[in-house]
C-alpha cells in the first residue's frame, strides 16, 4: 500500500469515526464547541485530506534540508494565515 492510499483509509477512518460519534447518543452529551469542532472537521475532510498529502509529498527526508524547509515554509504559512483570522487573538506571529 502506498502513502497516498494509507494516508486516504487513515482521513477516511478519522471520518467515519467522528461521523459515528455524532450520529449517537454521544452527541447529546457533547457541548455546543464540541458539536461546532465535528461539525468543521466534517465540512472541511477534502481540504484537509489535500493538506496533508501535500505535505507528505514533499521529500523532507532527515537530510534534505530544502525539502525540510519546505514543511516549514508550509506550516508558517497557514500559521500566518490562522494568525491574521483570528486578529492576534490567538498565537499572533510577528
Amino acid at each position: 500500500m502506498n502513502i497516498k492510499n494509507t494516508i486516504k483509509n487513515i482521513g477516511l477512518f478519522l471520518f467515519v469515526l467522528l461521523v459515528s460519534i455524532q450520529n449517537t447518543n454521544a452527541d447529546e452529551k457533547l457541548s455546543e464547541t464540541e458539536k461546532e469542532i465535528i461539525s468543521y472537521l466534517s465540512d472541511t475532510y477534502d481540504e484537509q485530506l489535500s493538506f496533508l498529502e501535500k505535505i507528505v509529498n514533499i521529500n523532507s527526508g532527515t537530510h534534505n534540508h530544502a525539502g525540510v524547509r519546505e514543511v516549514g515554509n508550509v506550516f508558517a504559512r497557514e500559521l500566518e494565515i490562522l494568525a491574521s483570522k483570528q486578529n492576534g487573538r490567538i498565537c499572533p506571529l510577528r
